[in-house]
């Protein structure tokens, strides 16, 4: 791993160093450079950037990193030369089976990224390597503003290197790369590049202004209608020689129950909750998107519209936050509280929101990725959107579903519960929006036994 991480260190060193803007005249090594030290790191919680200490913390994590003994990858056995990353193993099979099915390639390894770096018995001289570089940054990120960014670089050099090392032991030859939105994930393409490794980005379904509104990769997949208007937006910055087109990164495992149409009973109206007063319970990141005023926002709206039409019943979806078992009283506790005048029932805390879009017919969301699975499986939806005037974009269809204020909630609620749902896609022009227009849908779905 010795030249892995000489390569690593010299490249993030230069890249701190840079003061390169994201625009057309920046390289995608300058756009690679910029979020590494300016975008959001989730991996760290909001206190980083008022700890001092947090440098010495990131460099103490590095070395219990070297240290470790877990092993931070699945083996599958095969010399495919492909390797997946995710910031973990959870749901390692669901994205293994999307991404094979998606792309008809088999992984050889799975890598969880929150684990790897290991050294083994020569960690004593890898950690002395990085000694000069995390020391420096530590004691920058005494006085730095910055230093939530440059503390988490530290761990950053770590994990790229031993992937580095991994990818030239495995002989990998392409990389699908499920975390882009790591503010290290550009560099991961600047060193996979230099490897002649092939790596494709995969974001989630939600809208890439969030997380990935400048992305830098070989292959980039768009799996909603409103990627392929974003990217027109963001040329400048999402760089690729060739975008795919794949469904919702969960898709492969409910589209076909939806093949059938399963039609959802009448004035009902489903709540998709973001979970965002737990996040901030928890002292998570600040995204700047104001989702948690957005969503109480949405529910007094929906309190005072209901109120006045008894005839129409509430169901509510928690987050998978709120359904912990450490949360789930409280959580049903805060959203009684906050729908006290509605016919409100819970839906069934066993069962994915995915799985069950035909409980309701018309959806009421804030800013996620639900959005489009939901509108992908062909029903209704509103889009509550109190603060962020940057979504949809100019011109999106999506702007003949979003509300801004109760007379507007009111207004369309009662409209779209009128409507067939052919008539209300038609009518919004969301018609690109549901499965039957996905081009390479059937195939995917041969290729995971979903068709006969």
């Amino acid at each position: 791993m010795s030249s892995e991480l000489k390569r690593v260190l010299g490249l993030v060193r230069r890249m701190w160093a840079g003061k390169a803007e994201p625009g057309l005249e920046a390289s995608d090594a300058d756009l690679a450079a910029w979020c590494l030290r300016h975008n959001m790191t989730y991996r760290l919680p909001a206190s980083a950037n008022s700890d001092r200490l947090i440098g010495f913390r990131a460099w103490w994590r590095a070395c219990r990193r070297l240290r470790s003994s877990r092993p931070g990858y699945s083996d599958y056995g095969t010399d495919s030369g492909v390797l997946i990353l995710n910031s973990s193993a959870r749901n390692q099979e669901i994205i293994r089976e999307y991404i094979e099915h998606s792309s008809g390639q088999q992984a050889s390894i799975f890598v969880y990224k929150d684990e790897c770096g290991q050294a083994g018995p020569t960690w004593i001289w890898f950690t002395l390597g990085m000694l000069p570089f995390g020391l420096s940054t530590a004691f920058r990120c005494l006085f730095s503003r910055d230093r939530a960014n440059r503390a988490q670089s530290v761990v950053e050099v770590v994990e790229l290197a031993w992937i580095m090392k991994i990818c030239r032991e495995r002989r990998i030859r392409t990389i699908f790369d499920f975390i882009p939105y790591e503010k290290d994930g550009n560099v991961l393409t600047i060193l996979a590049r230099e490897m002649g490794i092939h790596i494709v980005k995969v974001p989630s379904s939600g809208p890439l202004l969030t997380h990935n509104r400048i992305l830098v990769g070989d292959e980039i997949v768009l799996s909603t209608a409103y990627h392929f208007e974003e990217v027109r937006v963001f040329h400048s910055t999402i760089r690729c020689s060739r975008f795919l087109h794949w469904p919702p990164e969960r898709a492969h495992e409910y589209i076909r129950f939806y093949l059938s149409r399963p039609v959802p009973p009448p004035l009902t109206v489903a709540y998709y909750s973001h979970g965002e007063w737990v996040r901030r319970a928890e002292g998570h990141g600040d995204h700047g998107l104001d989702v948690s005023q957005t969503e109480e926002s949405i529910l007094r709206d929906l309190n005072s519209v209901l109120r006045d039409r008894p005839d129409i019943r509430l169901l509510l979806f928690l987050h998978p936050r709120e359904k912990h078992p450490a949360w789930l009283e409280r959580s049903v506790a805060y959203y009684n509280q906050r729908l006290p005048d509605v016919r409100l029932e819970f839906a069934p805390f066993d069962v994915a929101t995915p799985h069950a879009f035909h409980f309701a017919d018309l959806a009421v969301v804030s800013y996620s990725s639900v959005i489009f699975e939901r509108l992908f499986c062909g029903y209704k939806l509103l889009i509550g959107n109190y603060s962020i005037p940057s979504f949809p974009l100019p011109g999106s269809p999506l702007h003949h579903i979003v509300f801004r204020s109760e007379s507007e909630l009111r207004d369309m609620l009662g409209r779209a519960l009128s409507q067939s749902g052919e008539a209300f896609y038609e009518t919004n022009e969301l018609l690109e929006y549901p499965y039957t227009s996905h081009p390479n849908l059937l195939d995917i779905l041969t290729r995971s036994g979903g068709a006969s």
